[in-house]
């Protein structure tokens, strides 16, 4: 495969003209944080081929809103404008070997074993303080060890019940 590759991309540079990162505003009502955002978002729409998503918070200890809003809420921003791309071949989806940790074995498949389910876990984050969520926080992992792998379970789960249509495929890392 990578012998193909080369073949086509001599150069490094040429390989990497075609890949671009794009800054996120997980928080703005556009993902694009360019002033230019409304020109930039057009050309992503229009010349998207391949997406590889790796937006994450990585931190075991992360609070459970800004671990859902993070790995949840923002991998589906990501995958609606995903939906609106016309030249979108390909989605990949980053997520972590360790969000079926609770198992004993693990097969390539979304396991829906959550003891909530992430839209009512989304709903939650938005209506309960952070006091409220800090006492709550262990009803929702049930028996993940942090948010994190929580968060990210949950994220392969939507991506299964909301985003089936994508040409996506979810890759787990062990690191």
């Amino acid at each position: 495969v990578f012998e193909n590759v080369r073949s086509i991309y001599p150069s490094e540079v040429q390989l990497f003209a075609k890949v671009e990162a794009v800054q996120m505003d997980l928080d703005g009502e556009t993902l694009l944080c360019d002033a230019d955002s409304a020109t930039d978002e057009q050309r992503l729409l229009q010349e998207t081929e391949i997406i590889f998503n790796v937006l994450a918070s990585v931190k075991f200890n992360e609070t459970i809103r800004n671990a859902l809003s993070t790995n949840v809420g923002g991998t589906r921003k990501v995958l609606q404008l995903a939906q609106r791309m016309t030249r979108l071949r390909s989605v990949v989806h980053v997520s972590t070997l360790y969000s079926n940790c609770n198992r004993v074995e693990i097969e390539e498949k979304i396991y829906d074993d959550l003891p909530l389910r992430q839209e009512v876990a989304l709903q939650l984050i938005t209506t309960l303080t952070e006091q409220e969520m800090e006492r709550f926080q262990h009803c929702c992992l049930g028996p993940m060890p942090n948010t994190y792998t929580f968060s990210k379970k949950c994220a392969e789960v939507m991506i299964r019940d909301e985003f089936a249509e994508l040409p996506i495929g979810i890759f787990r890392p062990p690191i």
